[in-house]
């Protein structure tokens, strides 16, 4: 199988199964026999035992833990935390870690649906609630994923599949992560000891790091001791203000930074592959007015980092370019900036695609620099091309230059 999904499908599998686990505890039929409920199994094959009986109240050993009530019709069990994890916590954990691509994935669908039809008659604890229906959640779209390749494979294969399920399944995970991040210390540790929740999987929980201010007009030194690890910083941005957001390194092939806004997914990210080109300097312009979180990571190599914020006084860019034909040269003039010291003007003299790219320090991408410390409001271009001509304009000073991101240059 893929080596990507043996990564994470066990983890997956083991959270959604517990499920299993806990319902075969509390969802017996009257009689004292269970139904039968096909089970993914280590084997992969549909196990011939039957689901373990719910244990009615008055079966509990009140010596054992605190007894289960059943309140509001009897469908419904309202447990302690001891008796919810000693209903939850099973063998079927560590065989489903078990789990590869060879097993069967229609006994794992139909303990999917399983879990679907009766986790109704569970009513968990406070202390476990987000987790419990975040799972209930995951189980669904998991089975529904599982379905529909059962149902049409077209051109997968089974591994192509279970590769595929990183991008259609595991991003629902996530709520599931959060809840075992939400949970008291104590209570996932509790659920981790117990079987609850798969040990690796609580390792690979992020819990919200302790972060370092980035003043803005200051900067913030930082190392990267091991490949993967990140360096967590946030700042204070006002919503619309621009800012000047600098990264440079030592050590690394590649470095990538995110910004993010603490209350939604990532606002904007970039990534540099070269660390020729240490500095990055970007600018950024607040969605919003708070705290923002910077994260610096590296996927290779260790070493040190620097991150400075600075507002954005860099002119705006100018108005008016235009372009026009004196005998054999072309003039192309604009409209003043305020702010601005100099102008630098970029040139493309013809192709399929006619683009120019400039970024905050004046590089320029897709097009080539004509001139730079332009101080007036025009420049003369003495040696057009025979074919089209096409010019942008950026307004510069000792902050940085308007960027440029057109494709509707000035021609003549």
């Amino acid at each position: 199988m893929n080596w990507i999904a043996r990564l994470w499908i066990p983890a997956l599998l083991a959270q959604a199964v517990v499920l299993l686990t806990l319902v075969s505890a509390v969802c017996g039929g009257d009689d004292g026999t269970g139904e039968d409920v096909p089970t993914a199994t280590a084997a992969g094959e549909p196990s011939s035992e039957t689901t373990p009986t719910a244990r009615a109240p008055s079966d509990t050993p009140s010596a054992a833990s605190p007894t289960a009530t059943a309140t509001g019709g009897s469908d419904t069990f309202y447990l302690s935390l001891e008796e919810y994890i000693r209903m939850v916590c099973g063998e079927t954990v560590t065989e489903v870690n078990s789990w590869e691509g060879g097993d069967s994935l229609r006994d794992l669908s139909a303990g999917l649906g399983f879990i679907n039809q009766q986790m109704s008659a569970l009513e968990p604890p406070v202390e476990v609630a987000e987790w419990h229906h975040a799972q209930v959640a995951f189980s669904g779209i998991f089975k529904e994923t599982v379905d529909e390749f059962l149902e049409d494979p077209g051109d997968q294969t089974e591994d192509e599949f279970i590769l595929s399920m990183f991008f259609t399944v595991a991003p629902h995970f996530q709520p599931v992560e959060e809840a075992i991040a939400n949970m008291a210390p104590d209570v996932r540790a509790r659920m981790v000891e117990a079987g609850c929740i798969d040990e690796e999987t609580s390792r690979a929980i992020r819990v919200e790091p302790e972060r370092t201010e980035v003043p803005v007009g200051g900067s913030v030194d930082g190392e990267l001791a091991e490949p993967d690890s990140t360096g967590f910083l946030q700042f204070e941005a006002v919503m619309g203000q621009e800012y000047f957001i600098e990264v440079s390194w030592k050590g690394f092939p590649e470095i990538h930074v995110v910004i993010k806004d603490p209350p939604d997914p990532a606002v904007e990210w970039f990534t540099l592959l070269n660390s020729s080109e240490s500095p990055l300097i970007r600018r950024w312009t607040a969605p919003g007015s708070g705290i923002f979180h910077v994260e610096v990571s590296a996927y290779e190599g260790t070493g040190s980092f620097n991150v400075s914020i600075s507002r954005d006084a860099s002119p705006n860019a100018p108005v008016g370019v235009n372009a026009a034909w004196e005998g054999s040269d072309v003039r192309v003039s604009w409209d003043p900036v305020d702010g601005a010291d100099h102008y630098n003007v970029y040139h493309d003299d013809g192709g399929i695609n006619v683009y120019c790219k400039v970024d905050s320090v004046g590089n320029a991408s897709f097009c080539r620099e004509l001139a730079t410390e332009v101080t007036s409001t025009s420049y003369v271009d003495p040696d057009p091309s025979r074919r089209e001509n096409h010019y942008w304009v950026a307004a510069c000073n000792s902050s940085g230059c308007s960027e440029i991101d057109s494709d509707s240059p000035a021609s003549p």
